[in-house]
């Protein structure tokens, strides 16, 4: 979410499918601050409604709390993908 604004058409992204993030290691309040988070604040769902996230129309979000992994994004992905 720190850095979502540095790709391209971050914004058109957001507005094809809700968006969930997780929170990771070292990223701190500055994610909840992020150009992503003050653009789409108004679209964000609670946690506690995060269910309901597949439902929403995008450009919804929800930031999710999580035990924190050091495990990077892509290996997460790649072994999601793998499983």
């Amino acid at each position: 979410m720190v850095n979502f604004h540095l790709w391209g058409a971050w914004q058109g992204i957001a507005a094809m499918m809700p968006i969930a993030i997780v929170a990771r290691p070292g990223i701190g309040p500055g994610a909840r601050n992020s150009p992503f988070a003050r653009r789409f604040a108004s679209n964000r769902i609670p946690a506690a409604a995060a269910a309901l996230l597949p439902d929403c129309d995008p450009p919804a979000w929800v930031y999710l709390p999580a035990p924190l992994d050091p495990i990077s994004s892509t290996a997460i992905r790649q072994k999601k993908v793998g499983q």
